[in-house]
């Protein structure tokens, strides 16, 4: 569900109706490339944050106990499958960690962050035509100005 309502979205880009749920999932989209962007997760108040914490010792224990049972089966196979089978165990496990962890980074929406991404909505909507995968991925230079402050893990110490 977004943090973001409908509303207010279809009044930034100065629209009347979701026409097909359209603006809902350009929505959807726009918060989770955001969220992507910030290496963390945002939420309306906390009280969904403190909620989504609780479920960080559930997320990991679940990728354990998954990688354990992914192991053992590439065990079971022969030459160079036992090596594809651990590595694909390893890419799902460090996949549930980084879920956790952007949960565990977590932060209550701000108008900051809320302007960034309307200003991606913004640019999947007018641009839904245009969108490749060599741009798709670099976000407005408004949006960035307004996520960047947020964003964590940048991979530099």
């Amino acid at each position: 569900m977004s943090v973001i309502s409908i509303n207010k979205a279809m009044a930034h880009l100065r629209v009347d109706e979701d026409i097909d749920n359209d603006i809902a999932s350009k929505l959807e989209s726009a918060e989770r490339i955001a969220k992507e962007y910030l290496n963390r997760n945002f939420y309306l108040d906390k009280a969904a944050l403190d909620l989504a914490k609780e479920e960080i010792p559930l997320i990991l224990s679940e990728a354990k106990v998954q990688y354990d049972h992914d192991v053992d089966f590439a065990r079971t196979l022969e030459g160079d499958l036992i090596d594809k089978f651990i590595h694909t165990a390893s890419l799902n496990y460090d996949t549930a960690i980084r879920k956790a962890k952007m949960i565990s980074l977590g932060i209550v929406v701000n108008e900051a962050i809320e302007i960034g991404v309307l200003l991606i909505l913004g640019n999947l909507y007018e641009n839904r035509e245009d969108l490749t995968t060599a741009n798709v991925y670099e976000l407005p230079k408004g949006a960035e100005w307004h996520l960047h402050p947020f964003r964590t893990d940048l991979g530099v110490c």
